[in-house]
């Protein structure tokens, strides 16, 4: 695998003249985008906005259609040859996996450079809606019986989803090892929004580029292209501009209503982009913000009169920093806000959304019950310093489903080798606050027994001196666990010592049968969980540092 390119050998500079018939046909029934390419210089486009860089799990493989299918044998070997040039990943049977990152940010730089004309499908504003999700395998809500070691005079009930970390080998549904599966699945929103906000800014700046004049000069009147922005199926623009600051740097800034094409409702939308580039080219550094509005049923906002539905505010940021072409530092935050704003460039800072000294979104900014503001559901962190040729490096995410919760699920990764012959280790724990200063992104032991009965307090002094960990290698596009020390009994100890047969659905079959004994986890079995081991703590023995953005 090798960064994002530009077309430039003699064989292939014929191409851009068949895309633009070929696009035309391949994105018919568009809604009203153009589907045109773009004309002007796309070196100057690339100078100004961070090419190569996109954001998706780094256990992805990619698996976006980027055409509508079409049965004409000339687009089906014209997109062949565009995979082949590196300008769109291979959309049809693919026998090498391609990662979601490298694809994804190919796509980012054809929309960046005019080289491919299908705007209305690459750009999916409906996508910025995306929810953060949990894989099967994970967490999933588990049936007990009588006689449960912390407490045998419970009654009978369920552990409620989320709670149990890794439950399974490998998921079902994907058929991914599962932490390869978690990461990917809690990765999906944090990665559409990312992607969709990064693809709508290359088309701002592949804009501006295209202008009589060009991108603005340092020191110049922003450009304002809110009126020459290409049709996006469902999208309204109400602001598109960039300015040169000072050399070297701009300042993108959309505003934008959505109407969902599924349900109709209406979907405002602030994006805003810093981008500096250094010289070369290929080394710079930025920070998009972004917020979305959108409505959730359930969560800890309160709830519109009437119903159970309520307003809430995505709210966002993607920190950047590229410090040569084997480098890459990136850090990606985002939460559910209670309420909507209703004025442009404002919609984030409307809900109670603060930032950071350093521009990324604060965790610290709560549902406060007073002013109904601040995030109350699924707040996120994401973090990887990672070679983008490679993409061998180290990636962390964090989530927490409330402002209460006090504690970070983390899942921490370490990637190794290019893409063919992937292979990597996670570990799986709970961690401090997300808001936390201390430790932050470091797995600090088990709680085991989350929610269940007797179960203990979650101080910072009461962590199982314990952690999940998974080894895996890609093969034919999906992640197969090499070991698994994954095995534990929901109880305060991690162990299960009790006398009862079974009390535990442990095969998550909705029934406690005899297919969960033996239920004895007593911690000497080759897949129960690792230990610290001689190390001083779990984070120790771990080792792992998070990466520096985080």
């Amino acid at each position: 695998m090798r960064p994002a390119s530009r077309v430039s050998t003699p064989s292939l500079r014929l191409l851009p003249a068949v895309i633009a018939v070929a696009g035309l046909t391949a994105c018919g029934g568009g809604g009203g985008s153009s589907g045109n390419p773009l004309s002007g210089s796309s070196a100057t486009a690339t100078s100004a906005f961070p090419a190569g860089l996109s954001l998706a799990s780094p256990t992805e493989v990619d698996s976006e259609v980027v055409t509508q299918a079409s049965a004409a044998p000339l687009l089906d070997r014209l997109f062949k040859a565009l995979a082949a040039a590196r300008i769109l990943p291979e959309a049809h049977a693919q026998t090498t996996p391609t990662s979601a990152f490298s694809a994804r940010a190919q796509r980012i730089d054809a929309l960046l450079n005019g080289s491919v004309p299908v705007i209305a499908t690459l750009v999916k504003p409906d996508r910025l809606i995306q929810t953060d999700m949990d894989a099967p395998c994970y967490g999933p809500s588990l049936k007990y019986g009588t006689g449960h070691p912390d407490n045998p005079a419970a009654l009978a009930d369920e552990l409620p989803p989320g709670d149990v970390g890794i439950w399974t080998e490998t998921d079902a549904a994907s058929g991914d090892a599962c932490a390869a599966a978690q990461m990917n699945a809690r990765m999906k929103g944090a990665a559409q929004r990312g992607t969709q906000a990064l693809r709508m800014l290359a088309v701002l700046a592949r804009q501006a580029a295209a202008t009589s004049g060009g991108l603005p000069a340092a020191g110049a009147a922003a450009l304002d292209l809110t009126s020459s922005m290409p049709s996006i199926p469902a999208l309204t623009f109400k602001k598109a501009t960039i300015v040169q600051s000072v050399a070297g740097t701009y300042a993108y800034e959309i505003q934008a209503e959505l109407t969902h094409p599924t349900s109709g409702r209406l979907h405002r939308i602030d994006m805003t982009l810093t981008h500096t580039t250094t010289t070369p080219s290929e080394v710079y550094d930025g920070l998009l913000k972004y917020a979305i509005t959108d409505r959730f049923t359930g969560g800890n906002c309160p709830a519109t009169p009437g119903g159970s539905e309520h307003d809430v505010t995505w709210v966002g940021t993607l920190k950047y920093n590229k410090a040569s072409s084997a480098a890459l530092d990136v850090s990606h935050r985002s939460g559910m806000y209670c309420g909507a704003g209703s004025a442009g460039g404002t919609l984030a800072t409307d809900r109670g959304a603060a930032y950071a000294s350093d521009g990324q979104l604060d965790p610290s900014s709560k549902l406060n019950g007073a002013t109904g503001k601040g995030w109350a559901n699924n707040f996120s962190r994401f973090a990887a310093s990672f070679n983008p040729s490679t993409e061998a490096g180290r990636y962390v995410y964090v989530w927490q489903a409330g402002p209460n919760d006090n504690h970070g699920r983390t899942l921490q990764l370490t990637l190794q080798q290019a893409l063919a012959s992937k292979t990597a280790v996670a570990h799986f724990g709970f961690g401090a606050d997300i808001a936390s200063a201390t430790d932050a992104g470091i797995i600090q032991g088990m709680f085991c027994n989350w929610a269940g009965p007797g179960h203990g307090p979650k101080g910072a002094g009461n962590y199982a001196s314990f952690a999940q960990r998974q080894s895996m290698a890609l093969g034919a596009a999906k992640w197969t666990a090499s070991s698994s020390n994954i095995l534990y009994a929901p109880t305060n100890t991690c162990k299960d010592t009790t006398s009862v047969s079974a009390w535990l659905d442990r095969d998550d079959n909705g029934t406690i049968d005899g297919s969960d004994v033996p239920v004895n986890v007593s911690g000497t079995e080759t897949n129960f969980l690792i230990g610290k081991g001689t190390s001083p703590d779990i984070k120790s023995a771990i080792g792992f540092t998070v990466p520096s953005l985080y």
